[in-house]
């Protein structure tokens, strides 16, 4: 417990599931009330996590992994620096004084609109993720690592106008190492791909029809492929000798316009 009627509470248990299986399930949630006079830069949240673990034998380890996190309220904002004379340090934007302050900054401030006490932010982050680590005899173990993550972002914020988003990512990606340590030589070598998109993600800036009303459309795409490979030879006990390489084929792209909303 704390001020701004802070709570916070997380938990978490752990589960037998057979003699070579357990569970655990964790989650976290926490909502604290906004400092600024308008409720803003407040902390809602709501987490939860569930792990996998499967052990078959000795030279095989499975891990999965699952967790989710939602993000709320009315999310974080700014203050006017320097800031009024006599205000409050905790004044919003959006207090009928603060926007007569800002409508005094010349020659543009006259132009621009009331910020309204309108923040708010709904954000969802998914992630879903594995690990096999398999021992390949005396030779090496070989691990797998992949992973996906799904980002939905919807928000207003405020800097002496209006910022509202609503922006999505997916994420996709996918490691394999093989390797081994031993004392005179330690070695590893992989492979990596990443792939991430935004589809459809939208901004738009609003200070005034007569500044800035713009109203934006975009789609990123990143591609990437790497290999890599290190080794490690023990000469002597306070002597080694380190080598390794890696490639990285990355390829960015960005669709979109920004037309004018007014």
């Amino acid at each position: 417990f704390g001020n701004y009627d802070h709570l916070r509470v997380t938990g978490a248990v752990n589960l037998p599931v057979s003699e070579t299986a357990a569970l655990r399930g964790a989650f976290n949630v926490v909502h604290r009330d906004g400092f600024l006079s308008d409720g803003a830069n407040d902390d809602i949240q709501q987490s939860g996590r569930l792990r996998f673990k499967w052990q078959p034998d000795s030279d095989v380890t499975l891990l999965l992994n699952a967790d989710y996190t939602h993000l709320g309220g009315k999310g974080g904002d700014y203050v006017y620096l320097p800031r009024r004379p006599g205000a409050s340090p905790y004044e919003a934007q959006s207090e009928p004084a603060a926007n007569a302050y800002m409508h005094g900054f010349g020659p543009l401030g006259a132009l621009s609109d009331d910020v309204r006490a309108d923040s708010r932010q709904d954000t969802n982050l998914l992630n879903l993720s594995a690990q096999l680590d398999w021992t390949l005899g005396d030779f090496a173990t070989l691990t797998l690592l992949p992973a996906y993550r799904k980002v939905h972002a919807r928000y207003v914020t405020h800097f002496a106008g209006s910022f509202t988003g609503d922006e999505k990512s997916e994420q996709a990606s996918f490691e394999a190492r093989l390797g081994n340590s031993g004392p005179d030589l330690t070695w590893v070598v992989g492979g990596y791909f990443f792939d991430e998109t935004a589809p459809n993600s939208v901004n738009d800036i609003y200070v005034s029809d007569i500044l800035q009303n713009y109203h934006i459309l975009y789609s990123p795409k990143t591609r990437a492929y790497a290999a890599f490979g290190q080794a490690t030879v023990s000469l002597a006990d306070s002597f080694r000798v380190i080598a390794g390489a890696r490639y990285t084929h990355e390829k960015r792209s960005l669709t979109g316009s920004i037309p004018s909303a007014s």
